[in-house]
């Protein structure tokens, strides 16, 4: 029973990659949710924001952090608790974005627009940063 949590550290950067893949889609989905909400007379500079912040946040901080993240697991040498795909460092920086996410929606003066472009660019960078988990899953694990 205790080794069923348990899983390769290729089955641990696939598990990365997933976790990432619908981090970004969850947020994307929160940005379209309020966008709904926006006046779209600014939705062409939502559009280029939202990628400007994308590729920032992915070729400055999210690439770096993956690839981080992908080395430190393939030092592992045993099976690893399922959880162990994010550093415990990375769980309470999650924690904190949430609650962040969640005071801004919430008690707000932050308008609208920026709320979407905010996460229209952060989810997108984390969608993104899910392939350098499934590109080495793929080199790694199955080739």
């Amino acid at each position: 029973m205790k080794n069923i949590l348990k899983i390769d550290k290729y089955y641990l950067i696939l598990s990365a990659g997933i976790f990432c893949m619908i981090g970004g889609i969850m947020l994307n989905y929160k940005a379209s949710v309020v966008c709904q909400d926006a006046h779209y007379r600014n939705i062409y500079l939502i559009v280029l924001l939202s990628v400007l912040i994308c590729i920032i946040k992915y070729f400055f901080i999210l690439k770096k952090m993956a690839n981080k993240n992908i080395n430190r697991i393939l030092q592992y040498v045993e099976p690893e608790f399922i959880l162990k795909f994010q550093s415990t460092r990375m769980y309470f920086f999650i924690f904190i974005m949430f609650c962040l996410g969640f005071f801004l929606r919430r008690y707000s003066f932050i308008n609208v627009e920026f709320l979407a472009i905010m996460y229209y660019g952060i989810g997108s960078a984390l969608f993104i940063s899910s392939i350098e988990y499934f590109r080495c899953f793929v080199k790694k694990a199955l080739i």
